[in-house]
């Protein structure tokens, strides 16, 4: 794929659109741009991917954080994350946080009450030399495009041979420029064993999924009135 209007978005602006920072006609060109939205998705990668590396390496993944809770942990793993927690006001405020989902789900992450209109995402092909393909500190890193009606959902898949578990960023945007925001969007991962998770969008359409065993997974967005599926996608080999 190549850019719609080359020499509009320099690779600065596509970094500020993936920090949500991009001014309103750099916005309009990304939205409007698969090319240039598919980078933006993988600067946010990147970026995501650095912040795992870098920052708070020491902390349980959000995964541990929910097992804890739910009371999953074998006694030893439980007592050191719960000694972590007591030191560690990010771990304390991101278990506040699941308690107060668990409570009561928010009402962001809430799907339509009336019938949801299914959509079938078709894969596109990818843009050749994508700069963020093999990611530093991955073995395993690929980037895909999908389209469905005026949906259109970049996502990038990255795995960790050694560590054996992967790890999905997505962004999401709509080509018509009078769609409907992004509010109450959610995206839901269903496993291959059953087990699905579900996040919000953030307002540019971003949305990630990490700490995930190598397997098929489905992708499922509701947006509004639409759920738009992409039925199958690689984590690993």
């Amino acid at each position: 794929m190549n850019c719609i209007d080359p020499g509009v978005a320099t690779p600065e602006d596509l970094l500020a659109y993936a920090d949500g920072d991009a001014p309103p006609t750099i916005v309009e060109h990304v939205r409007a741009c698969p090319a240039c939205a598919a980078v933006a998705a993988g600067y946010a990668a990147a970026q995501r991917h650095l912040r795992r590396r870098l920052y708070r390496f020491d902390c349980p993944s959000p995964q541990e954080l929910g097992d804890y809770e739910l009371g999953l942990l074998p006694p030893a793993e439980r007592t050191r994350v719960a000694a972590h927690v007591v030191a560690c006001p990010h771990c304390a405020d991101e278990l506040r946080t699941l308690r107060d989902f668990l409570a009561g789900e928010p009402a962001a992450l809430t799907r339509p009450t009336g019938p949801l209109r299914r959509l079938v995402a078709t894969l596109l092909e990818p843009a050749p030399g994508a700069a963020y393909a093999g990611l530093r500190g991955a073995d395993d890193a690929t980037a895909q495009t999908y389209q469905a009606g005026g949906v259109t959902i970049a996502l990038d898949t990255q795995f960790d041979r050694r560590r054996g578990r992967g790890a999905l960023t997505g962004l999401l945007w709509q080509e018509d420029p009078a769609a409907a925001d992004l509010a109450g969007a959610a995206a839901t991962l269903l496993a291959p064993d059953g087990a699905t998770r579900t996040t919000a969008l953030d307002d540019v359409g971003n949305f990630a999924f990490d700490d995930l065993a190598p397997g098929r997974y489905q992708v499922e967005v509701t947006l509004g009135d639409q759920l738009v599926t992409i039925p199958e996608l690689r984590i690993g080999r």
